[in-house]
């Protein structure tokens, strides 16, 4: 539904509670947003008339049925325990040791610094490397004197 500016007083037109009845029932002719929303409106209520009343409670009904509401109210609720209780400790319990476990361990160290083929297309030139065990590599290459 598209919103217009005389919605709230179309609204109280359906309540009954409109300012102005004529100027509202006039729009209401020529806005189709706001007729279909005052339709829609007496549906509703309609609707809502023909649900059956609700049920008047006596004195006496009132007060056994505040009784009772008390009664609840004041017995002391069972708390969960048990079996399923156990075993949601239990899975926390493992959940926080493997999550130690990872941090305090961890993998080990990562060693893709690590050269393990070289090569060149340089002539007569040769490559060498060297992986120290702190996970430095070192890479030089050799020419000849007579070729620089």
């Amino acid at each position: 539904m598209s919103m217009c500016k005389w919605t709230n007083e179309v609204e109280r037109f359906a309540d009954g509670e409109a300012s102005d009845t004529p100027t509202v029932e006039a729009h209401l002719a020529t806005c189709a947003a706001c007729s279909q929303h005052h339709a829609t409106l007496l549906r509703f209520r309609t609707s809502l008339a023909a649900l059956p009343a609700a049920p008047v409670l006596s004195d006496e009904q009132f007060t056994a049925f505040m009784s009772g509401i008390e009664t609840e109210l004041s017995q002391k609720r069972r708390r969960p325990g048990g079996f399923w209780a156990l075993m949601s400790l239990s899975a926390a319990a493992l959940l926080i040791a493997l999550a130690t476990f990872s941090v305090f361990t961890g993998p080990g160290p990562v060693r893709a610094n690590e050269v393990e083929s070289v090569s060149t297309q340089i002539d007569g030139a040769t490559v060498h490397w060297d992986n120290s065990d702190d996970g430095v590599t070192t890479i030089w290459i050799s020419i000849g004197e007579d070729d620089v």
